[in-house]
């Protein structure tokens, strides 16, 4: 469907797309990119990255949901969005 919404050429011109890690997205996209954005590289999004750890690996580390400072983790997730 996309090289119909764009030229081909503007398909072929596309050099970088971001994404959110998520496995089934990631999977579509590298699709995609074998056939229609042949010149495009595939990156995941620096917030998400970020985002994703701090709620995954540095607020279990500190004790997960129960952490003393889990208030202020949450709040600096918050600013980061």
């Amino acid at each position: 469907a996309i090289p119909t919404l764009v030229t081909k050429k503007s398909c072929s011109e596309l050099q970088l797309i971001i994404c959110d890690g998520d496995p089934q997205e990631c999977s579509q996209l590298d699709s995609a990119i074998q056939s229609v954005f042949v010149n495009a590289k595939r990156r995941r999004c620096g917030w998400h990255i970020v985002e994703k750890g701090l709620t995954n690996h540095v607020g279990r580390c500190l004790g997960g949901k129960n952490h003393k400072n889990r208030k202020a983790i949450d709040n600096l997730i918050r600013e980061i969005k």
